[in-house]
């Protein structure tokens, strides 16, 4: 197996990894991956880093026109996501 097909197979298990969802077999094999791979790890560190900061905004405010949709074509998750479009935004309450 290639590095970067071992950093794809790590890729696919990192939201439950995050979520503390994943199996032990699973959490052994991204924490040793880590270990070894510096991408991955500045990765996950980023991932953490979002969604702290994401969790710790100001639900009242509104993101300014254009800013979700280039952050979710950035994140290639733009046709993924459910709700997301020209006329979707994220709902702040």
């Amino acid at each position: 197996m290639t590095e970067h097909e071992s950093c794809r197979e790590l890729l696919q298990g990192l939201s439950a990894y995050i979520d503390n969802e994943a199996s032990e077999n699973i959490c052994r094999e991204i924490e040793r991956h880590l270990e070894e791979c510096d991408n991955c790890r500045i990765m996950l560190d980023t991932t953490r880093k979002i969604i702290s900061l994401y969790q710790t905004i100001d639900r009242a405010d509104q993101m300014p026109s254009g800013i979700e949709e280039r952050l979710l074509k950035t994140l290639h998750i733009d046709d993924a996501w459910p709700g997301t479009g020209d006329d979707a935004s994220i709902e702040t309450s």
